[in-house]
């Protein structure tokens, strides 16, 4: 699979682009719980801001992520495999192409990625159950004071009582 070892200084760029990302997850997961907090609390404000820094956030992230991927592609043209294929290797099969300093510094790179990320998927989860939760009510309290159809003609898609209209169609073709 490898030809040759890979060049120490794109090592290197792919440790630091790993380490970005690390740290601009672990301002992502900082901004998401303080979007739940807000979330919980009902403070629009506050919901606004981190929404807008998380929106910025995962825009860098994209960008840093672009970056690691070109940097993987050439990784992947050293170590003679076709295009594109180093981005599924993990980073201990680039390890092992790499020198022993440089495959310690991915290799912990990588240890401090991982838990970042989980904690990133897990408060991604946590969001989506708060939001839900909130709809869940909204929709209750909604269904609760709107007037009630005194004599239905059929049923909405949510499986509610509809009952006529007092609004007029337009016949445009007749």
């Amino acid at each position: 699979m490898m030809n040759k070892k890979l060049e120490p200084r794109r090592v290197r760029d792919l440790v630091r682009v790993l380490e970005e990302l690390t740290g601009l997850h672990e301002q992502l997961a900082e901004t998401m719980e303080q979007k739940i907090a807000a979330m919980k609390r009902a403070d629009l404000i506050v919901l606004t801001q981190m929404t807008d820094q998380e929106k910025e956030l995962a825009g860098r992230i994209t960008e840093r992520d672009g970056l690691r991927r070109q940097i993987l592609d050439v990784l992947g043209t050293q170590m003679g495999l076709p295009s594109k294929a180093a981005r599924a290797l993990t980073a201990g099969e680039l390890g092992a192409a790499a020198s022993q300093p440089e495959r310690e510094a991915l290799g912990q790179a990588r240890d401090g990625l991982r838990p970042v990320l989980d904690r990133v998927a897990r408060l991604n989860r946590l969001a989506f159950a708060v939001s839900r939760a909130i709809l869940s009510h909204l929709e209750w309290v909604f269904s609760a004071v709107k007037p009630r159809v005194s004599s239905p003609v059929g049923y909405a898609g949510d499986g509610g009582a509809v009952g006529l209209s007092g609004t007029q169609v337009l016949d445009a073709v007749g």
